[in-house]
């Protein structure tokens, strides 16, 4: 299989009701993108659609039996694709539709603690995904580490992180990603 790809996106993690249960995974489409692979840069089209959704909910629901069983770890989402302290654990991922800010693959979530002052704190600003695409850019699954809160973003057209908040537009782009819808 091969390696994964960490992408930063914007997404609406803090509203007037607080903290989300769910968050936009990927956002719906096809997209040109600029991520990391291995820590090197790397181009590449992703497509991303309902069948994406069932990609990766088939992965989590056999790594969530997998960890219930006591024969591999519980997947989660980090802070920064560290690989240390956990942000949150999706429970399940499912296709919200073609709307660029609320559709896409989504990921119903349980915050940790940490994750959760993290967000009501805005310590930290995106996500980013953690996916391996196949050669003609169709995710065919993701690691056990789903994924990361991270500050720089490359996905401008997505919904901003904090609902309530300005974004800086001058913000410089990420190293880790950048993304060109291709509509």
């Amino acid at each position: 299989m091969p390696d994964s790809i960490k992408a930063a996106l914007t997404t609406s993690l803090v509203s007037e009701e607080g903290l989300p249960s769910d968050l936009q995974y990927m956002p719906p489409g096809t997209h040109q993108i600029n991520a990391s692979r291995n820590g090197q840069p790397v181009s590449l089209d992703i497509s991303v659609d309902a069948s994406t959704s069932e990609t990766l909910n088939k992965f989590l629901q056999g790594q969530l039996t997998k960890a219930t069983e006591g024969n591999d770890d519980r997947t989660f989402f980090d802070f920064n694709h560290e690989d240390r302290e956990e942000a949150a654990w999706p429970t399940e991922f499912y296709w919200a539709g073609d709307d660029p800010l609320t559709g896409g693959v989504r990921a119903k979530i349980e915050w940790s603690g940490a994750g959760e002052q993290a967000v009501k704190e805005k310590t930290f600003r995106r996500f980013s995904p953690t996916f391996v695409p196949d050669e003609a850019g169709h995710v065919i699954g993701p690691e056990t580490n789903m994924g990361g809160l991270v500050n720089p973003a490359a996905f401008k057209t997505i919904q901003p992180l904090f609902a309530k908040s300005d974004t800086n537009p001058n913000m410089p782009k990420p190293i880790q990603a950048k993304l060109h819808s291709l509509k």
